[in-house]
């Protein structure tokens, strides 16, 4: 595909400005300040947009909605025009404040009628790759020129997915296995692996201070009811001591009964003698004399004594009688009661050790069940890690060596490049990781370790070789701003002709700020 022009309302701090693009090499010559790097930011962003980002207080390069918001306010956008094989067409963006209020329209540049050959992600469609792998790749910017990788350029380096933003993109399925098993193992303890253990040992130790409360609990009841056992048995004594002595009482009572019988004849004998006595003295006053009648009186009167005292005897000897009964029979009803109610706190402790074992039988079933269970649970999610520890290693050692397949390719053109811009330069190797080694007396060395202008040049083989192999056939356009600017002028020379020689295959827009590094 090849950029045919861009119209810039406002970004940053350009203005309505419009720039023809066309042609393999498009180079322009501006000054310091001028806006080279928003203008790459812009001509990025109409493919890929600006996404969104948390505000912070801290400076973010990748913030592109704030950092390029118009100085001079209006609107934030404008439009570029590009051609390939499906036909030329105009990509209008305008931006918000926010991701929802940005516009994106598509139209035909010949018809222009709204088009639907892409969406808004456009850049992702046409180029396969995202807007995180287009900056590592073909964004050379200057002081960012280290080679990097990501995701959807291992994906497509590799050949698993046209279009780096599938189900086996790579990164992607690693993220969702690893987290995956932090569902189930997490630092800090917080796995569901980690909390069921957790929760074991809780349950397993609440068995064990349970059964010691239960054990201090039934002691405590156990002898609560052994107390009221011999409570029990000491109040029935006392109710059976209480029967004997009403029945002993019963049984002196018919003797009193016998005696009374006996004071009641002797009454009734004396009434008899008194009766006959006072009849006879009635009798013997008109015949006999007065000494007879004397002595018969004095009888009758001894006999009304007696009686008089058997009278006194007989109430006396039965209120005491009654009394006692009643004393008696008071005793055996608070005898029985007391007994009864041992009886019934009796059975009362012996239903609550009942009850007490049922609730603990229950409970130690209970809790044993959710033990098994999470044991079981434990067991399964530990089969699960283990396959998903597989299963990441499978996919990393399958990486490693996909990686070593597609990487000789890259090599090769890192070399054929390298040989071209700096053929004087030490032994450099890439791995898979796309760090740079360079040999230096029989050692190898991090690139990072070497001078900004040997960075540089290793940094700009590196990018080309990495656009080269990234697209076989219609590709992206790439963006270089002022890359060469730590160069001497052999390596400034040499690379001015590697960059044509890219630009035979990618259109190249390149950007400087001083005329000796134009590419003509």
């Amino acid at each position: 595909m090849k950029l045919e022009e861009c119209y810039i309302e406002n970004f940053g701090k350009l203005h309505q400005m419009k720039c023809g693009l066309k042609g393999g090499m498009k180079s322009l010559t501006t000054e310091n300040g001028w806006g080279k790097t928003t203008f790459s930011a812009f001509l990025k962003c109409m493919f890929y947009g600006m996404g969104s980002k948390k505000p912070g207080s801290r400076f973010d390069s990748s913030d592109y909605r704030k950092n390029y918001m118009p100085w001079q306010g209006g609107r934030f956008g404008g439009y570029v025009v590009f051609s390939n094989a499906l036909g030329r067409f105009r990509i209008t963006r305008f931006f918000g404040d926010r991701p929802s209020e940005d516009f994106f329209e598509l139209r035909n540049e010949v018809t222009h009628e709204i088009s639907k050959s892409y969406s808004e992600k456009i850049g992702e469609e046409l180029f396969g790759i995202d807007s995180s792998g287009f900056e590592k790749s073909a964004c050379i910017m200057q002081g960012a020129m280290e080679i990097g990788s990501n995701d959807s350029i291992n994906t497509r380096l590799m050949g698993l997915l046209e279009g780096g933003g599938g189900d086996m993109n790579y990164e992607a399925a690693i993220g969702r296995l690893t987290a995956k098993r932090k569902e189930f193992i997490k630092t800090g303890g917080r796995g569901r692996i980690d909390k069921d253990k957790e929760r074991i040992a809780e349950l397993e130790d609440s068995l064990r201070t349970d059964d010691g409360m239960a054990s201090e609990e039934w002691r405590t009841l156990n002898e609560s009811l052994q107390r009221l056992e011999k409570d029990e048995k000491e109040k029935k004594a006392v109710k059976k001591s209480a029967e004997r002595a009403l029945k002993e009482f019963e049984e002196s009572h018919e003797n009193v009964k016998a005696e009374k019988g006996l004071i009641k004849s002797f009454i009734c004998l004396f009434l008899m003698v008194l009766f006959s006595g006072l009849s006879a003295a009635s009798f013997f006053m008109k015949l006999a004399p007065i000494q007879v009648t004397a002595v018969l009186c004095l009888i009758s009167f001894i006999c009304l004594i007696a009686f008089i005292v058997l009278i006194v005897l007989w109430f006396k000897n039965s209120k005491k009688s009654d009394k006692e009964r009643d004393e008696l029979e008071d005793a055996l009803f608070e005898s029985r009661s007391a007994y009864d109610e041992s009886l019934k706190e009796l059975e009362t402790m012996q239903e609550r050790m009942d009850s007490m074992k049922e609730t603990i039988k229950k409970t130690k079933t209970g809790v044993q069940e959710q033990i098994a269970a999470l044991r079981s649970r434990v067991k399964e999610d530990q089969a699960r890690v283990d396959i998903l520890d597989k299963a990441l290693s499978c996919m990393r050692k399958a990486r490693e060596s996909l990686s070593g397949n597609y990487l000789d390719a890259m090599r090769n053109r890192f070399e054929t490049y390298l040989k071209e811009v700096a053929p004087d330069n030490r032994k450099t190797s890439i791995n898979t990781d796309f760090d740079i080694l360079m040999e230096d007396h029989g050692l190898e060395h991090r690139l990072q370790e070497f001078s900004c202008g040997t960075q540089d040049v290793i940094n700009i083989c590196a990018r080309f070789a990495l656009v080269d192999a990234l697209y076989k056939n219609e590709g992206p356009f790439v963006l270089m701003d002022d890359v060469f600017s730590n160069l001497d002028d052999k390596e400034l020379s040499l690379a001015k002709e590697a960059a044509k020689k890219l630009s035979r295959r990618f259109q190249v827009i390149y950007l400087t700020c001083n005329s000796s590094r134009s590419i003509a």
